[in-house]
């Protein structure tokens, strides 16, 4: 069952507990997209959303919630990922190495400050 509700840490300690009792899933309704699947064995955040224009919807998994993950900083690493959906790039990578607690590249040349050149040789090499 889908329920929806602006999630608050209240939610993420009873997400925690849950585990095990029941299954269930809590839409954010302030970070559209964001949510809590609760499990049989563990509780993780999810994020609804489309890769480029007309795109099939896709979920990708934002964390396990836990105490460290909790509801800003899934916000937030949610929040990227959506800019990288309209961005048109896939969060897939950027989500897992988030989730693996590394350091969080871009290969964005806006970003990065790529010339054309270096652009140019990367893509024909």
């Amino acid at each position: 069952m889908r329920k929806r509700a602006e999630i608050s840490h209240y939610d993420v300690k009873n997400a925690l507990v849950d585990i095990g009792r029941q299954a269930y899933e809590l839409a954010d309704t302030r970070e559209v997209g964001l949510s809590i699947l609760v499990q049989k064995t563990k509780a993780v955040w999810m994020l609804r959303g489309r890769l480029g224009v007309g795109g099939r919807q896709s979920i990708w998994r934002v964390g396990q919630v836990s105490d460290q993950l909790g509801v800003k900083a899934a916000r937030e690493r949610a929040g990227e990922a959506k800019r990288l959906l309209k961005a048109g790039q896939d969060p897939t990578e950027y989500l897992r190495v988030a989730e693996a607690g590394g350091p969080v590249r871009f290969n964005d040349r806006a970003r990065d400050g790529w010339t054309w050149e270096e652009g140019r040789d990367d893509f024909l090499h």
